[in-house]
């Protein structure tokens, strides 16, 4: 996934899909999509429990982060809300919002202190997932199907790699390709603006890891073209300082020490 947005139909992912072969997400992309919050979220839930099972382990899935995809009824200082799984201001995770109807369509204006915990709900902003996934149980798997499908967007690392293990469908492929609606251009420019203003990579439930990555390309160069100014600068000024002479050195230690 791209980014987390607030839409006129509801809160989505905006993600990129890349034809067959592309697992690296840097070329031949098919378009920009989105997905509401909850398809998403129990897609990509979904990937971690086939992806686990493969590996012979099982994904332990946070039951009560999941309720939170749908309108849940809640009740605080004697009132009744409902709560659903939203996007977080940074455009890169997940939070709960409160609604004051049980369509969980009008948001209050105010935020709640809910304390609920989204810890569990593990997605990952860019980063690419590989639509063909992998299962170590042989010819026997339910999944053994070799896929031909896209590689849902995420901006970096590779796919699976398991060998010479049987190949399956990818669950988050299958599902970003089955309920993909197309990212119009005020779409687009939503979830540009929320990578813009966050660049933090680590679970969408929260937290998240700082990168380094902050600055955009204008940024970079004009810190580029600072730090040559300020290295010209001190070479200008130490061998400015070499041509003096030795009077000339010595007044202008004593005054360096005069002011301290």
């Amino acid at each position: 996934p791209m980014s987390c947005i607030e839409t006129s139909e509801g809160d989505a992912v905006v993600y990129q899909m890349y034809k067959k072969g592309h697992n690296q997400c840097k070329r031949r992309s098919l378009g920009k999509y989105k997905m509401d919050v909850d398809s998403f979220i129990r897609a990509y839930v979904s990937q971690l429990e086939q992806d686990y099972l493969a590996k012979g382990a099982e994904y332990e899935v946070d039951d009560e982060a999941m309720e939170y995809l749908q309108c849940q009824q809640y009740y605080y200082n004697n009132n009744m809300y409902y709560l659903k799984v939203g996007c977080r201001s940074t455009g890169k995770g997940f939070m709960v919002h409160a609604y004051t109807d049980m369509y969980c369509s009008e948001k209050l204006s105010y935020n709640l202190n809910l304390g609920v915990d989204l810890s569990g709900l593990r997605v990952q902003f860019d980063t690419c997932k590989n639509c063909v996934a992998s299962s170590s149980y042989g010819n026997n798997n339910k999944y053994n199907n070799n896929n031909n499908a896209y590689n849902n967007y995420n901006n970096q690392g590779g796919g699976y790699g398991y060998g010479d293990m049987s190949q399956h469908e990818s669950m988050l492929c299958s599902s970003a390709d089955h309920y993909k609606d197309t990212c119009n251009r005020s779409c687009r420019r939503a979830a540009n603006k929320a990578g813009s203003s966050s660049s933090s990579k680590g679970w969408g439930g929260g937290g998240g890891s700082w990168d380094g990555d902050g600055f955009s390309p204008i940024g970079k160069f004009f810190l580029w073209v600072l730090s040559l100014s300020a290295i010209f600068f001190l070479l200008a000024g130490l061998a400015q300082r070499k041509k003096m002479s030795k009077q000339d050195a010595l007044i202008e230690e004593a005054a360096i020490k005069a002011s301290g």
